[in-house]
């Protein structure tokens, strides 16, 4: 065997133990989710009309909770910009944090209230699906990414 067909056939062998591996990673992976959007219909079972409703549903939320947040990175820069000039913090950065926290409060009565008209959306018979559902929405919507395992 000359030292070129060596080359190629380990290049080969290389190459297919690569597509063996990533169809195992892809295979111990499972069910792939879009999100909490497929997570919440698919534990809700919403049929193909609630997940239209559904989807207007996270459009408008999602334009409210951008604005508030725009907001509050407006209020966070004007806040940190002043630590250049300042020595300790002054009834004026306490006026802008007490603005954040306003701003933040009604982020979370945005969420509350999305909730809630999800909840609309459900049919009776899905109640108790939502009723679980609400056990873990915290953990579904944590900005933290999860630990490492």
């Amino acid at each position: 065997m000359n030292k070129q067909r060596i080359i190629s056939l380990i290049a080969i062998l290389l190459l297919v133990m690569n597509v063996i591996l990533l169809v195992y990673i892809q295979m111990r992976k499972g069910p792939e989710h879009n999100g909490p959007r497929d997570i919440i219909i698919e534990r809700l079972q919403l049929d193909k009309e609630q997940i239209i409703k559904y989807d207007t549903l996270i459009a408008h939320h999602r334009l409210a909770i951008r604005g508030a947040e725009n907001e509050i990175r407006a209020l966070k820069n004007q806040l940190y910009s002043q630590l250049i000039s300042v020595d300790k913090v002054s009834p004026q950065q306490d006026s802008l944090i007490a603005k954040i926290n306003v701003i933040q409060a009604r982020i979370e009565y945005i969420h509350f209230a999305h909730f809630l008209e999800i909840k609309q959306c459900c049919k009776p018979d899905q109640l108790p699906y939502y009723n679980e559902l609400t056990k873990e929405i915290a953990q579904l919507f944590a900005h933290n990414p999860r630990p490492r395992k």
